[in-house]
C-alpha cells in the first residue's frame, strides 16, 4: 500500500499534455472548475465593453489565452497559466449602449445625407 500511496504522489506532480478543452461559451465557474481540474492554473479577467458582446450572457466565457495575451494552441500541459476572459451584466450594458449610440450615429449620418439631397 505504501508504494501504491506513493506511486499515486508521483503520478500527480508528472506533467501531462492534453488537447485543449472548449470553454468559450460556457459559464465563468463551469469552465474555471474544469480546468483547474486538468491542472491548469487559472486566471479570470473580465473584458472590456465591446459590439461582440452585446448577445452574451452574464457570466460567459469570451476567450482563453495564455498570461502574455498569446493564443492557445491545441494542446496545453498540467501547470499551464491561463487567462479565462467572460463578461458580466455591466460589461454587456456597456456593449449594449456603444451599439446603440453607434446605431444611432449612423442613422444621423443617413439622414443627413437625405436632407442634403432633397435640398441640392
Amino acid at each position: 500500500q505504501e508504494v501504491i500511496d506513493k506511486s499515486k504522489k508521483l503520478l500527480e506532480n508528472v506533467i501531462q499534455e492534453f488537447k485543449a478543452p472548449r470553454v468559450i461559451g460556457l459559464n465563468i465557474c463551469e469552465a474555471q472548475e474544469d480546468l483547474e481540474n486538468l491542472g491548469l492554473k487559472v486566471t479570470e479577467k473580465l473584458e472590456k465593453p465591446s459590439l461582440k458582446f452585446v448577445n452574451n450572457e452574464d457570466g460567459q466565457v469570451t476567450r482563453v489565452t495564455y498570461p502574455n495575451d498569446k493564443k492557445i494552441g491545441l494542446k496545453l500541459k498540467t501547470g499551464d497559466r491561463v487567462l479565462i476572459y467572460y463578461v458580466n451584466e455591466e460589461v454587456i450594458l456597456e456593449s449594449v449602449s456603444i451599439k446603440v449610440k453607434k446605431e444611432k450615429g449612423r442613422q444621423e449620418k443617413i439622414d443627413k445625407i437625405s436632407f442634403q439631397r432633397i435640398y441640392n
